[in-house]
């Protein structure tokens, strides 16, 4: 069986910006995206709380609607 897709655009762009997470934000307003895509490293404990993720910090304060 079959299966189809149905057709995605898909745009990368690379931003350079000392505040990530402020920088995806901004460029995902610009371009109205519908779905962003954030890769993560796995930290977790102590690491996470001292370094924070950029990936929980874009969830947070995205306005995509999911």
């Amino acid at each position: 069986m079959a299966h189809t897709v149905p057709a995605v655009r898909v745009r990368t762009a690379l931003v350079e910006d000392v505040n990530v997470p402020a920088a995806i934000l901004s460029h995902v307003d610009m371009v109205r995206a519908d779905l962003i895509v954030v890769g993560t490293e796995g930290r977790s404990g102590f690491q996470r709380l001292m370094l924070g993720s950029v990936a929980e910090r874009v969830l947070r304060k995205a306005t995509v609607q999911s």
